[in-house]
């Protein structure tokens, strides 16, 4: 991030490396706790990182994932239990302008 080294960003709860600088944590909308094994989320759970595995339509340059799919956030604080097919272009699970495609 930024071309500094001490800044990382790992999936949920994967803990950092021994070279972060743990001051950035619980700064910028982060809580992590490393205290209680939290990491790189924010206060309602929502992840820093994605590995997804499939297909998967990203939202436009700066545009928050929650602004073009509208049930990932659901999704995140639900711990996945909810809306796991949040990714899919379904009716009323995505806002088209927020969303990437080639020509805009």
């Amino acid at each position: 991030m930024d071309g500094e080294r001490v800044k990382e960003v790992h999936l949920p709860d994967y803990e950092s490396t021994n070279l972060v600088d743990e001051s950035y944590f619980g700064t910028l909308g982060d809580d992590s706790q490393p205290g209680i094994g939290r990491y790189y989320k924010t206060e309602n759970n929502l992840p820093w990182g994605l590995n997804i595995y499939h297909t998967f339509d990203y939202t436009k340059e700066r545009a928050q994932i929650i602004r073009g799919h509208l049930h990932f956030a659901e999704w995140a604080q639900s711990g996945g239990t909810q809306y796991q097919d949040w990714y899919l272009d379904k009716a009323d699970y995505r806002d088209n302008d927020h969303i990437y495609s080639k020509g805009n």
